[in-house]
């Protein structure tokens, strides 16, 4: 070997070639950071996946909420205390649903149609069949769809017919500090909805 050829001992290798070493070792740990960085694109995580999943459920449920129990606590969820931003929809796609009739235009409004439900003991159940998650191009929001029933019950309505629902929403990992995901109490990367539309029936 060279070193042995030289006559230099491996302390004198250590010693002359130390900058090479550090290099190689800023190295790895560079790339084991990118590698266990949260990433949206090709070769989505298992857990990150299941991030997805979970998310895409749990904003289904209350963009479908009309309980009277749950339906305030689902619409701040969604639109941020002041349906002004700041929950699980972009501050776009919540003003698009604002457009649409899908989500209450004010506190006041929220209120209101609190009331309604509670006067007329209105509850949902909500059964989700699917959650399909695609592989979005890099740096592209994720594409999920998410298909299912609900059934809405109140004192007029005892036996009401299940209603189908398909939604497809964008998805992307919420923005923190230093350009990192927002991270949740759970210490799981925390998802939002940049992009919606009802798809249709099944």
């Amino acid at each position: 070997m060279y070193w042995k050829v030289r006559k230099l001992s491996l302390k004198d290798m250590a010693m002359k070639n130390w900058v090479y070493v550090a290099l190689v070792i800023s190295v790895l740990c560079n790339m084991l950071g990118i590698a266990m960085r949260p990433s949206v694109g090709k070769g989505m995580t298992g857990e990150l996946k299941l991030n997805y999943d979970q998310f895409a459920r749990q904003v289904t449920g209350h963009l479908l909420d009309t309980s009277y129990i749950t339906y305030k606590s689902s619409t701040i969820a969604l639109g941020g205390q002041t349906l002004q931003g700041g929950g699980e929809l972009e501050k776009h796609v919540l003003e698009g649903m604002k457009q649409t009739g899908l989500m209450a235009k004010s506190s006041e409004e929220v209120e209101a149609l609190g009331k309604g439900l509670f006067d007329s003991r209105t509850v949902s159940a909500i059964r989700v069949d699917g959650v399909d998650i695609g592989t979005p191009p890099a740096n592209k929001p994720v594409p999920v769809e998410v298909s299912g029933v609900v059934v809405i019950h109140s004192a007029q309505e005892t036996n009401p017919n299940p209603v189908p629902f398909h939604f497809h929403y964008d998805m992307a990992l919420k923005p923190g500090e230093n350009g990192q995901a927002a991270m949740g109490p759970d210490g799981k990367p925390l998802p939002m909805v940049v992009g919606f539309k009802e798809v249709g029936d099944k």
